[in-house]
């Protein structure tokens, strides 16, 4: 598509995996705000993290991802921003990066 200009469907978009979804026009709103609220209330570190790992690792055959992987997300883990993470979820209390979006 990049190279050749052609034209593709949402729905081929959404079925080659380009979207994760494909919704009316006129409910284009309303779904974007679903996302959104869910992208929100992740730390926005970790998917910063999960960002970086798909570039770094999408060339890299699964024997050496995954260890890399385990390693970053260990290092995460054990970093101040991992540990508010998982006191959070230990004491069932929001997590300092989540926002009110109602």
């Amino acid at each position: 598509m990049i190279l050749s200009g052609d034209h593709i469907s949402a729905q081929q978009a959404y079925e080659w995996g380009y979207f994760d979804e494909v919704v009316p026009p006129e409910k284009l709103e309303e779904t974007t705000m679903v996302w959104v609220k869910k992208l929100a209330s992740k730390s926005p570190i970790a998917l910063k993290l999960v960002k970086r790992l798909f570039f770094d690792t999408q060339d890299m055959p699964p024997g050496q991802a995954w260890p890399y992987i385990e390693e970053v997300f260990c290092r995460h883990l054990a970093s101040e921003a991992g540990q508010t993470a998982i006191r959070a979820f230990v004491e069932k209390k929001k997590p300092p990066w989540l926002i009110d979006m109602d």
